[in-house]
């Protein structure tokens, strides 16, 4: 890490995979063999690159081409093939391939994670076999396989990251696995920004000590088999604080008002573009860069209103600029060959301008389509109650009538918030509803109630069942599943206690309490920080329901006085299970009334939509299961086939 803090993890990989395109520094010792490349990667590799480096970018380094590793590819004479991939038996059997048909005169191959030693040996054996060794120029393994999607954010990109860990009768060798590859993912993340950190995660967490402990395996070994030292003073180095999806369910589920939180609710950020829709059923891409987009980078994370308002402040302000470029005013007539003159003075002096005028309007674009969907599904509201319901020692009767009507109505505007209404709605007013619109707002709703149930501390059955009814009468075709699930969750049977394990195990016993570390106050009145909040307590550093490890002193907890006190100015905080934008807002919240600087990490940053989806399948799983069953009962039914073979079993 930097003397100073924390680095933008964005840059520092951007800047590794430059080095990658710059054939790892050794790009004067071939130049003599070649002067263009061409670039292959995988899907994971373009998934992860894509956020970081456009096509003009690469070009800067001689790189004509981007091609898809499972595409059909043509060969190409006089060029460097630059891979990125992993080293999975699929991409290495596609590498050979290309080796074998001779698409490309050098091969220059990157792991974008370690490979094991086998499948390197096995890749040795399969180019040797062909005669292949002088085609590939060099192999090199990174530490480059996360995702990273803000200067503080980042993913491993782990699809469904809280079934796979915390549904019903999962197999203790099956989240073995995942933790292996979550501890992986942490692990690459950490060497390839030189962060060597304290490790603090809860005594009663389910999977912390696990992880911690393999973390600390890994760098160990890395330690052993690498010649590079460490050399960083203890000062310097970061709190990796591990906190688990459980502690907190309903804010997942929650409406952000913030700007970037709302365009991955309402529209779904990939890859580092979001998709608009336009008339006539069209659909229209945009990119969303952290690393040059200012607009994005200054309002990201402000309120959907100061977003509306700025937009237009920043097209009067590039307007002038251009204006004082070209010297063109508005409403001033010029001829053609002056018009084009002028615009190319423009682009050579300031060079951004057309970059930026296309940032301004694809925020236009985004905003209108946000826009829209506040007036159709009354987003604003459904804000204004969760916020209530998350910040209230007790829901008032006042505010659970207002739940109640709102799951009963139809896509209604609600009048102003508290929030300042970005579209300054006088008045309630009904909005015309699509089959789309219409499946949203039974979906919005049931996230609304999901929050009230799976936040509250106490609820009456009767109040459940009346907006349950309620809610059904107006969406009868409603997925309700995740309904079922969470009611289970919060009030299991005693069957189900006893049964369940992790994930069915009872919320408030295992999660809320003091056992849990945090303290009584937290979850009363400030549902909607939990992450935060148990930030705050985790970098206390007596906090005695803690525990510690140092990664540089192997896989054993460690005394918590041992870690300087300045370790916890900089902070990484990774959610086991999934986390979301709004998570890591309250986190960034945190860090600016605190002087401190938090990174913020997980599984995968889930879609509130995905997270219920999630939920449903909980229910699902648990449905499926299967069942013990008497040995009488299988022979009750057994069938000609099983007789056979049971039978054969028994003579055996």
């Amino acid at each position: 890490s930097e003397a100073e803090g924390l680095q933008d993890i964005m840059k520092v990989q951007q800047k590794k995979f430059i080095k990658v395109l710059k054939l790892n520094e050794q790009q004067q010792e071939f130049a003599h063999l070649f002067t263009w490349k061409v670039v292959i990667y995988d899907y994971h590799a373009k998934g992860i690159l894509t956020s970081l480096l456009k096509v003009g970018n690469m070009r800067s380094y001689n790189v004509t081409l981007f091609l898809d590793l499972e595409g059909k590819r043509e060969a190409i004479r006089d060029v460097v093939a630059i891979y990125l991939i992993m080293p999975s038996k699929e991409s290495i059997g596609r590498l050979i391939e290309d080796l074998n048909n001779e698409l490309y005169d050098y091969f220059v191959v990157n792991f974008i994670v370690p490979c094991p030693e086998e499948v390197l040996e096995n890749f040795a054996v399969e180019c040797g076999r062909h005669n292949h060794q002088g085609k590939v120029l060099q192999i090199f393994e990174h530490t480059l396989n996360y995702y990273s999607i803000a200067p503080r954010l980042f993913t491993l990109g782990l699809q469904d990251p809280y079934i796979s860990l915390f549904r019903k009768n999962i197999e203790e060798l099956e989240i073995d696995k995942h933790l292996s590859t979550i501890s992986l993912g942490i692990f690459m993340f950490m060497r390839s920004n030189s962060f060597y950190p304290y490790i603090r995660y809860q005594k009663e967490s389910k999977f912390g000590e696990k992880i911690a402990l393999k973390v600390c395996e890994l760098f160990e070994k890395c330690e052993k088999s690498s010649e590079e030292e460490y050399g960083i003073a203890d000062e310097n180095r970061p709190l990796l604080v591990l906190l688990e999806r459980n502690i907190d369910l309903h804010t997942p589920l929650h409406h952000p008002w913030k700007y970037i939180a709302m365009i991955h609710d309402v529209l779904g950020i990939s890859n580092g573009k979001v998709s608009c829709p336009q008339p006539g059923d069209k659909r229209t891409d945009f990119e969303l860069d952290f690393l040059k987009d200012r607009f994005l980078q200054k309002f990201a994370f402000q309120n959907c209103e100061v977003v509306g308002e700025n937009i237009e402040v920043e097209f009067t302000k590039w307007k002038k600029e251009y204006e004082a470029i070209t010297g063109k005013k508005a409403g001033e007539e010029t001829k053609g060959h002056e018009i084009s003159s002028k615009l190319n003075e423009a682009l050579d002096q300031v060079p951004e301008m057309t970059e930026k005028k296309i940032h301004l309007d694809a925020h236009t674009n985004i905003t209108s389509v946000l826009y829209d969907n506040i007036k159709k599904r009354g987003i604003d509201k459904l804000v204004e109650l969760e916020l209530e319901i998350m910040t209230s020692k007790s829901i008032s009767s006042k505010t659970k009538s207002e739940i109640l009507a709102f799951l009963g109505s139809k896509n209604v505007v609600a009048p102003p918030p508290a929030l300042t209404d970005p579209l300054a709605m006088p008045e309630a007013k009904v909005v015309p509803e699509d089959e789309t619109t219409i499946k949203l707002g039974g979906v919005d709703r049931l996230r609304l109630l999901l929050l009230y149930i799976l936040s509250a501390d106490k609820t009456k059955p009767e109040e459940i069942k009346e907006m349950q009814e309620v809610l059904q009468s107006q969406y009868p075709n409603l997925e309700l599943d995740s309904l079922i699930w969470a009611l289970n969750y919060k009030e299991p049977s005693s069957a189900i206690k006893e049964s369940s394990g992790g994930a069915f195990g009872s919320f408030f016993s295992s999660v809320t309490k003091t056992s849990f570390g945090i303290i009584e106050g937290l979850l009363s009145c400030d549902k909607h920080v939990i992450a935060q909040g148990m930030t705050k307590m985790m970098v206390e550093k007596g906090n005695p329901n803690t525990v510690t490890c140092d990664i540089l002193m192997g896989p054993k907890p460690i005394d918590y006085k041992l870690v300087p006190k300045r370790s916890s100015d900089s902070v990484v905080v990774y959610m086991v299970g999934g986390g979301s934008y709004y998570e890591y807002e309250t986190l960034q919240s945190y860090a600016e009334e605190s002087k401190k600087e938090i990174l913020y990490g997980c599984d995968y940053i889930l879609r509130p939509e995905e997270f219920l989806r999630q939920l449903e399948k909980l229910s699902q799983f648990d449905e499926t299961s299967p069942k013990p069953v008497s040995y009488t009962h299988l022979r009750a039914h057994e069938t000609e086939a099983d007789l056979v073979c049971r039978l054969l079993l028994e003579k055996k």
